[in-house]
C-alpha cells in the first residue's frame, strides 16, 4: 500500500472503506446520518495520511485506522452534542478536521498540528509509547498496562499528565 515510501492513499480507501464503514456502526449508539458516516471515513484517510510521517509502517495499519476512526467518532459526537463551545480541546487536534474553507485557516491549522507533532515527538518515550498506543492504535488500557507492566491506573494518570502537558504547552502558544 505503499508509494515511494509514502501511503498510496487511493489503494488504502478501496481496501479499508468498509472496514472504517463497519467500525462505525457498530461503535455509533446514536443516530448519525449517513453523510456523517460519509464524513468521518473521509476524515478518517484524511488523518492517515496526515500522519503518515508518525506512524510505524511494518505494523499493521488496521490497528491505526481502527483507533483514528474511533477518535473521529468521539469528536464528531461531541460536535453534535455540544452546540457552543469556544475553547479548543487536545482532541480537536488530535484528529484535526478541516471545516472551515479558506486557504489561510488550512495553513494555521496545519501549523497548529505540525507543533502539536513536534511536541508529542518530544515526549518520554513511554509516555510517547502510551499515547500512540491508546490513541492511534487503538489498545486499551489493560493492554497497554500488561505491556509496561505498570497497573491500569498508572496507565490511566499518565494519559492524563500527558494531555495535560500537551494543553498546557498549547495554550502557552496561544492555541
Amino acid at each position: 500500500m505503499k508509494n515511494n515510501n509514502n501511503f498510496d492513499i487511493e489503494k488504502m480507501i478501496k481496501k479499508y472503506s468498509n472496514y472504517v464503514y463497519k467500525i462505525i456502526n457498530n461503535t455509533v449508539t446514536e443516530q448519525v446520518t449517513i453523510e456523517d458516516k460519509e464524513e468521518i471515513i473521509s476524515d478518517v484517510f484524511f488523518i492517515l495520511w496526515q500522519n503518515q510521517n508518525i506512524i510505524d509502517k511494518n505494523k499493521d495499519i488496521k490497528a491505526y485506522i481502527a483507533g483514528i476512526t474511533k477518535n473521529v467518532i468521539k469528536i464528531k459526537l461531541k460536535k453534535v452534542k455540544k452546540t457552543s463551545k469556544a475553547e479548543c480541546d487536545i482532541d480537536d487536534f488530535q484528529n484535526f478536521l478541516h471545516t472551515e474553507k479558506s486557504t489561510e485557516s488550512i495553513l494555521e491549522k496545519n501549523e497548529d498540528f505540525e507543533q502539536l507533532v513536534q511536541e508529542i515527538k518530544r515526549l518520554e518515550s513511554d509516555e510517547y509509547e502510551m499515547l500512540i498506543n491508546y490513541y492511534y492504535k487503538g489498545k486499551k488500557i489493560k493492554e497497554i498496562a500488561n505491556e509496561f507492566k505498570i497497573s491500569e491506573s498508572k496507565v490511566k494518570v499518565t494519559l492524563y499528565r500527558i494531555r495535560k502537558k500537551l494543553k498546557k504547552i498549547l495554550k502557552k502558544r496561544g492555541m
